[in-house]
C-alpha cells in the first residue's frame, strides 16, 4: 500500500469537515511526524481517506 499521498495537511481538513472546533489551530508541520511511522500509517490512511461529514451520525440519530 502506497501512502506517500498523505499528508498532516489532508489530514487537518477532514477534521475541519467533521466540525472539529480546533482544526484550524493545528500546525500541519507539527503532525507530520505520525505520516513518518509505519505503525500510524494504516490508521492515518483509513481516516485520511474513509471518514468524512458523510460518515457522521446525526444529533437525532445518535439520540435514537
Amino acid at each position: 500500500v502506497q501512502y506517500w499521498n498523505m499528508s498532516a495537511k489532508q489530514m487537518i481538513a477532514v477534521l475541519q469537515e467533521l466540525g472539529y472546533s480546533k482544526a484550524s489551530k493545528l500546525d500541519p508541520k507539527g503532525l507530520e511526524w505520525m505520516f513518518e511511522s509505519d505503525t500510524m500509517l494504516p490508521f492515518l490512511e483509513w481516516f485520511c481517506n474513509g471518514v468524512s461529514a458523510a460518515n457522521l451520525l446525526s444529533k437525532a440519530d445518535k439520540e435514537q
